[in-house]
């Protein structure tokens, strides 16, 4: 029988649960930009089966990640928790100096004593599987941690892999409500030029974007094709987001890792729930990717856990946005030479070093490009230094949980894999 009929007669078993509890299944879509969707605005029609389910659900217009590359960002997704609180400070893959490794070097981990998200949910009664398909969330990092079934696929493996062994799990999943989590990089450096979306661009800053752009509606259909076969519609949570956005050199830079401005930081965050709740709500406030475990945790109507420094969504989905109004979010960056802080607080934006030698404020609401720099100009001293000592009275202060370490090593293999991906130069 030919892998999609397969996929089709055995998606269907899946969904058949013995509670009354919804699935809940988690989305990340690496280095996907809210920008270049249309319900964020985009012009052009890249995901036509997102924009559907948005209008089915609660769509979060300024959500942001906690850092600007995988690692850290998917973490606080996990935890709840910013990367200097997890100590997730995700290790440079460029430590590996673009050669094989002849011994192993201590890279950071989730730690035991911090709960995840798969942990959460499994004793809450869930059967846990994931699939991440990025070399950095993997189980030697600790992202396994919660789950029945784990599996991390080679960088940039693609959509069809994921949804074959999907498949094979069939049998587990229909076993109860379930925790599914995906980690799709089909959108991340190198990109493919899928045709038929890909049209050659005049220049090469126009070209690297139809490249990137190409690669959404390909994904798309795949999600799409993913949720009638699994019979999501029928009563299942359904988050969609991306574990950090990507730059086309508005700042000087291509791709992420480098910076905390808006281009790399700034992420979709679609949720929909069961029956029709929050249904068609375009959500204003800000948001966090450390929000999504508070959320669902609320939703299930679980005690909330200390651990958790983001809130839950869910009232803003339910019509009153107000205890996310004034609330600072906060993003953090410690890789290499790029080594920065933000904190966001309503329409106001601090980026600094931690020297703070390079420092930008930006008002978004007049430039939510972070076109003009506002720091140091006279007008906005107070702020700019209130909004950073508030940035460094939460980092010093916040709760923070216990390092792991662990080694690990580099293949050849994986040496010239992390250098197409942009991770080493």
């Amino acid at each position: 029988m030919p892998i999609a009929l397969a996929l089709v007669a055995l998606f269907p078993a899946a969904c058949r649960r013995n509670s009354e509890r919804p699935n809940i299944v988690l989305i990340i879509v690496d280095a996907l930009r809210a920008d270049h969707l249309p319900f964020y605005g985009y012009t052009e029609d890249t995901a036509p089966f997102l924009t559907e389910l948005s209008a089915n659900g609660s769509v979060f217009l300024h959500a942001y990640s906690s850092s600007n590359w995988t690692d850290p960002a998917t973490g606080s997704i996990f935890t709840s928790l910013y990367p200097f609180q997890n100590r997730g400070l995700a290790s440079d893959p460029a430590a590996a100096n673009g050669e094989e490794t002849e011994k192993p070097f201590q890279v950071s981990a989730i730690a035991d004593s911090v709960t995840t998200i798969a942990e959460v949910l499994k004793s809450a009664g869930y059967r846990t599987f994931g699939i991440s398909t990025n070399f950095f969330v993997s189980p030697q990092r600790g992202y396994d941690q919660g789950f029945d079934f784990f599996h991390n696929f080679p960088m940039k493996t693609g959509a069809d892999i994921i949804h074959t062994q999907l498949a094979e799990w069939e049998g587990e999943m229909r076993r109860g409500p379930y925790f599914l989590f995906l980690h799709y990089t089909d959108i991340h450096i190198p990109y493919t030029r899928r045709a038929p979306w890909y049209k050659p661009g005049k220049n090469r800053a126009e070209d690297f974007i139809s490249a990137y752009d190409s690669n959404i509606p390909y994904l798309d259909a795949k999600i799409r094709t993913l949720y009638e076969r699994l019979g999501w519609a029928r009563d299942t949570v359904l988050i969609v987001t991306a574990d950090h956005g990507e730059e086309f050199w508005e700042k000087g830079y291509r791709g992420h890792g480098h910076n905390l401005f808006n281009g790399s930081l700034r992420v979709p965050l679609l949720i929909r729930l069961p029956k029709g709740e929050g249904r068609g709500r375009r959500i204003e406030p800000n948001v966090s990717t450390i929000d999504i475990l508070p959320t669902l945790s609320d939703y299930l109507g679980l005690k909330a856990d200390p651990q958790f420094e983001g809130r839950s969504l869910l009232p803003a989905m339910r019509g009153n946005p107000d205890n996310l109004i004034g609330r600072p979010i906060y993003a953090y960056v410690e890789r290499g030479r790029f080594r920065f802080r933000s904190i966001l607080r309503d329409n106001w934006k601090l980026i600094m070093t931690p020297e703070g030698d390079r420092v930008f404020l930006f008002d978004l609401a007049s430039d939510p490009d972070e076109k003009k720099n506002l720091a140091n100009d006279g007008q906005e001293t107070d702020r700019q230094m209130e909004m950073a000592r508030q940035y460094r009275d939460f980092e010093k202060n916040s709760r923070k949980y216990e390092q792991k370490m662990v080694p690990m090593e580099y293949s050849r293999k994986q040496v010239e894999e992390l250098k197409a991906l942009g991770y080493i130069h």
